[in-house]
């Protein structure tokens, strides 16, 4: 996952991970250990359709967002 660009698509559409993770139905932390992948929490496809469909990801950033090799 390449966190940098969740975080740029949230910028952009003016919201915070508090933002996200309220509309998600995740506490701050959840969200924060799924975007940090720490406690073997990962996004289900449900949720990162959610986030592409919220911030109007196109294949490629979608792809690169969720799917990067180079994990940061």
């Amino acid at each position: 996952m390449d966190k940098f660009l969740l975080m740029k698509a949230m910028h952009a559409n003016n919201e915070t991970q508090s933002d996200l993770a309220a509309a998600m139905g995740l506490s701050r932390g959840q969200l924060n250990n799924k975007i940090n992948c720490r406690r073997r929490q990962e996004f289900t496809h449900a949720e990162m359709d959610f986030i592409r469909k919220r911030y109007n990801m196109n294949d490629s950033d979608f792809l690169s967002c969720f799917f990067a090799q180079n994990v940061s």
